[in-house]
């Protein structure tokens, strides 16, 4: 799997489940702490949607800001962590 491929499922999987309301365009760039758009919750909730999505867990040392800051450091981590499904 590409990594625009992780870039696009983890987009859709943002705004279908966890962001859904939430009119923001973002790009795999954008920062996602400076646009508001997660606070310590999101990122509980984006781990359990990488665990379902792609078979990723997430454990509690990884939880840092610049792990969730933006998209490609969402899948940068989904990548280190293990075989992405």
């Amino acid at each position: 799997m590409g990594a625009d491929d992780i870039h696009e499922r983890i987009r859709a999987g943002l705004f279908h489940s966890i962001l859904a309301g939430v009119s923001v365009e973002i790009d795999p760039e954008t920062s996602l702490i400076d646009a508001g758009i997660i606070d310590s919750y999101t990122v509980l909730q984006i781990s359990a949607f990488l665990n379902e999505e792609f078979g990723v867990a997430v454990p509690p040392e990884e939880h840092r800001p610049e792990n969730f800051a933006s998209i490609r450091a969402i899948a940068a981590l989904c990548e280190r962590l293990g075989p992405v499904r």
